[in-house]
């Protein structure tokens, strides 16, 4: 529900619902209205607007045989939390927090939201394992199998990203 809720507004899904505010309304499973204001995350301006689609989301859930809901994820999958990067991969640190100030450039040009722009996501994961060859097609190709949202994209030009990564592949800091 989150999700669909997002990109009608096309909003970053974590501005919709924190992914807490989810997660704690699975384990307590309410049943009302009230049980779902109960849930802090449940009580902020945005999450009020949706109450009833959030509380047939949870209604729906309760019915789900145990085959029907979502497999959890393995840990592991994906890059580790940005701030560990430092230590794990100095060289993808470096590429995350280039890509993060190119975003952040084109997302203050373009006067919107850094993660309605580009995906956190994306970047983190374009910035863990970029291509083998760095190009504007190559990245453009990484973006797009990383998901990056289709409303965003005449926006994001894989061009600057792709310009940041090859000066740091070129200074040898890969």
């Amino acid at each position: 529900m989150r999700d669909q809720i997002a990109r009608e507004g096309d909003i970053a899904p974590g501005r919709v619902l924190p992914d807490a505010a989810i997660i704690t309304a699975a384990l307590e499973m309410p049943r009302t209205k009230k049980a779902l204001t109960d849930i802090t995350a449940f009580t902020g301006r945005s999450a009020r607007r949706h109450m009833g689609a959030w509380l047939d989301a949870v209604h729906r859930a309760r019915t789900l045989a145990d085959s029907e809901l979502p497999a959890p994820s393995t840990p592991g999958e994906g890059p580790p939390p940005a701030n560990r990067w430092p230590d794990r991969d100095p060289a993808a640190a470096k590429r995350l927090a280039a890509a993060r100030a190119v975003v952040a450039a084109l997302a203050d040009e373009h006067r919107m939201p850094t993660e309605n722009l580009l995906q956190p996501e994306a970047v983190r994961r374009l910035t863990w394992e970029p291509p083998a060859q760095i190009s504007d097609e190559t990245v453009a190709e990484r973006l797009r199998s990383l998901g990056a949202r289709a409303s965003g994209r005449s926006a994001w030009p894989p061009t600057p990203l792709a310009k940041a990564l090859d000066r740091l592949e070129t200074k040898g800091i890969l």
